[in-house]
This record gives structure tokens, sequence and C-alpha cells, in this order.
């Protein structure tokens, strides 16, 4: 009986720590302020998915598309979690230094 009831606490804890985990994207190139951060439809700057999940529990991926990223600042605080940037391939470059106009 015993462990039986340790193997349903574990299956509630694994299916919350699961639960508790949510991946946001973001493509330089094809990506839409506002969009809703999937893979397919991906945001298009760090700014922005960081300002979404500053108020989201739990753990945040955010993956990151080839490209070059020229955000200003990047600020990631007051989070209830641990907040991953993922690059994908050897072309992410995340530069605040570079003075660009679109």
């Amino acid at each position: 009986m015993l462990r039986l009831s340790f193997l349903i606490l574990l299956v509630v804890v694994s299916s919350f720590l699961a639960a508790s985990e949510r991946t946001w994207y973001v493509d330089p190139i094809k990506g839409v302020e506002g969009a809703h951060g999937t893979k397919a439809l991906p945001m298009a700057s760090i700014t922005e998915a960081l300002a979404r999940i500053k108020n989201e529990p739990g753990n945040a991926t955010i993956i990151l598309a080839p490209g070059i990223y020229r955000e200003g600042s990047l600020n990631v605080t007051n989070r209830q979690g641990r907040t991953t940037l993922q690059g994908t391939g050897n072309e992410t470059i995340i530069t605040g230094a570079d003075l660009w106009t679109k």
C-alpha cells in the first residue's frame, strides 16, 4: 500500500512539474510583435518574450531561431522559476551595441 501511495504521489508531482514548464519561440526574421510565441507564430524579440513570462509561474524556455537579435537590454527579474534562452543552430547572435535601422 505504501508503494502504491508513493507511486501515485510521484505521478502527481511529475505531472505538476511538467505542467509548470512553458516554451516560447522567438524569430527575428519571421516573428511578429504580439504573436502567440508558438513555433508556428513566433514573437519578434527576446524583450517581448521576457515581458510575457514575467508573471508566469514555473520555468520558461525561450527558443531563439537563428538570426541577429538587436536588443537594448534584457531584464529577467521578479520571476518565480528558471528562465532559459536556447539558441538553435550556430547563427543565433544577441547584441545590444549595434546601431541599426529597419
